[in-house]
């Protein structure tokens, strides 16, 4: 499901997320393409299916962490962020797998390439 929500007035203007099998991703700016990972929504959550390193006997909740990072010009993902934590390994991991993340496609607006915010969820269950 893809939604656009008016925020506010200002250079940050839309809030727009899309539900990715258990994910969450958000994406601010009013831009005529969003920043998004190499190969798409499906390959995003292969990505981090194949890629978690956790082990579900160190989990004692059961939930999702919600990671934002900035994507800039060329596709780099830094400065990431827990919004939502879950508990300490899942943070950690969540962190890992984000950091890790192959250069994204970034946002374009005007036929140029711009920084960009994104938020996923990454889900860990029992």
């Amino acid at each position: 499901m893809i939604k656009i929500i008016r925020i506010r007035n200002s250079i940050v203007t839309y809030l727009k997320y899309v539900i990715i099998f258990g994910c969450v991703m958000f994406v601010c700016c009013a831009v005529t393409r969003d920043a998004r990972f190499p190969g798409g929504e499906k390959a995003l959550e292969r990505y981090l299916i194949m890629n978690m390193q956790w082990q579900n006997e160190h989990l004692t909740y059961e939930g999702s962490v919600f990671v934002t990072f900035e994507v800039n010009e060329g596709g780099a993902v830094y400065n990431t962020k827990i919004i939502k934590g879950l508990c300490k390994s899942c943070d950690y991991e969540a962190i890992r797998l984000v950091s890790t993340m192959p250069n994204w496609l970034p946002a374009m607006k005007n036929g140029q390439p711009i920084k960009s915010k994104v938020a996923i969820s990454v889900r860990f269950s029992l």
